[in-house]
């Protein structure tokens, strides 16, 4: 269940298609969207009808359900499908909305390149790197591109140290996984800071993570 395929075309006629293109992409990477070569939409459309094994999406749903019903929150158990839709802590759900606008779990923009040695300097380590499948699953019972904010509720030993980039802290709100990958979640940063995080235990660390600088010539 959640497996997505298809493309998106940006047209170079298109009025600032550059910025359209730019623009798809980050939003690709928050969401979660993979862009699947020809090859493997030929594979796709081959192994119709077939099951995956929904055991992992059973276990993430549960451990979101159960924390946020932990925290307070009223929200339908979904069983067909993994789309979780919590009540609203104020009676007006507009209002609420509104109000709303030693490892290292790193968030940061979407479309910001990563340097590792930007980061380690900060912190005042010698080396990072990422994470294996193995130590992802026994710290936060998290897959392979399914790691999100949310994991810090499976590191009840807090042996995950939360590092945020400051221009994360600016927006509104932030995207990320319900702790798996074929779906994303919108959250109200000011929540995640005051409710989330003191509710698993966890402070986050922030640094100031440079955009790099366009060469001569290039765009800024």
């Amino acid at each position: 269940p959640g497996e997505r395929i298809g493309y998106v075309v940006v047209p170079g006629e298109m009025e600032d298609f550059r910025a359209a293109y730019a623009a798809v992409c980050g939003a690709g990477r928050v969401l979660g969207y993979v862009c699947a070569p020809a090859l493997f939409q030929r594979v796709a459309a081959s192994c119709a009808g077939q099951t995956s094994d929904i055991s992992v999406y059973r276990k993430n749903r549960d451990i979101l359900y159960n924390e946020l019903i932990r925290m307070g929150y009223t929200c339908v158990k979904p069983e067909g499908a993994f789309y979780l839709f919590p009540r609203s802590l104020e009676p007006d759900a507009n209002a609420f909305c509104e109000k709303a606008k030693s490892l290292d779990l790193l968030l940061m923009p979407g479309d910001k390149p990563f340097k590792t040695k930007d980061l380690s300097s900060q912190l005042g380590v010698a080396r990072l790197s990422f994470a294996d499948e193995a130590h992802m699953e026994e710290m936060l019972d998290l897959l392979p591109g399914s790691v999100s904010i949310m994991g810090l509720a499976n590191d009840t030993e807090h042996r995950v140290q939360l590092v945020i980039d400051r221009e994360v802290l600016e927006g509104e709100y932030l995207g990320c996984h319900p702790c798996m990958n074929t779906s994303s979640i919108k959250l109200k940063t000011k929540d995640v800071l005051e409710k989330f995080l003191p509710a698993v235990r966890h402070t986050a660390t922030v640094v100031d993570l440079p955009w790099p600088v366009p060469e001569e010539g290039q765009p800024g």
